[in-house]
């Protein structure tokens, strides 16, 4: 289903992907909503038609806050894991099995209100999957209510967030425009950071490092 936010987002040449496989080719929309659960790491991402794209789920007691991410099946993807005395990442993506194998880190910049967060892949869309890319999320409002990804000056996502309503059960869900030649599971990846770094109250106007 074509975007909303079209207008907005600038098409790319050579896609951007940790999941080739889940790169659109025309401007999406998608939903990332946390999940009732025992813990604040179950998120799950969705097609405008309904259909998951990945899903999450936080580990209770995880000295990293880890969280496994798997497909619509089931099939592992990758885990997420917090780093929290690294001054050089404050998170970062491994293929599942425990080998260690980084596929995505992410920096928290300091910032005076406005988040941001640029995160460093190596693209596996690209002919050789060793091109090195940077995005960078960052908010547009001092409430974080809207932020915008680009890549090399461009707008490739943009995140809108459904504001709180008053109920102690909420449970955060974003609305995300990709652009066409972006990954919506690295999109979906990057929405569940930013959904924790806002609503599990760690601080993102003076991050460490």
């Amino acid at each position: 289903m074509p975007s909303m936010y079209s207008s907005a987002l600038s098409p790319l040449k050579q896609p951007i992907a940790i999941r080739p496989d889940c790169v659109v080719n025309e401007p999406t929309t998608i939903t990332v909503q946390q999940k009732p659960g025992w813990t604040q790491g179950d998120f799950i991402a969705q097609r405008a038609d309904g259909s998951t794209i990945l899903s999450s789920n936080g580990k209770l007691w995880s000295k990293s806050a880890r969280k496994e991410f798997q497909d619509a099946s089931g099939l592992p993807l990758f885990s997420l894991r917090r780093a929290w005395l690294s001054l050089a990442r404050h998170y970062w993506l491994e293929l599942p099995g425990g080998g260690g194998q980084e596929i995505l880190t992410v920096r928290q910049r300091w910032s005076f209100g406005k988040i941001k967060l640029d995160f460093t892949l190596h693209n596996a869309a690209s002919p050789d999957q060793e091109e090195e890319k940077v995005l960078e999320l960052r908010g547009a409002d001092m409430l974080n209510e809207i932020t915008e990804v680009s890549c090399d000056g461009s707008n490739v996502a943009s995140i809108r967030r459904k504001m709180d309503p008053p109920s102690y059960k909420y449970l955060p869900e974003y609305e995300v425009g990709v652009a066409s030649g972006m990954d919506t599971a690295l999109v979906s990846v990057m929405v569940v950071i930013l959904a924790e770094l806002i609503h599990n109250n760690w601080d993102t106007k003076h991050p460490r490092g």
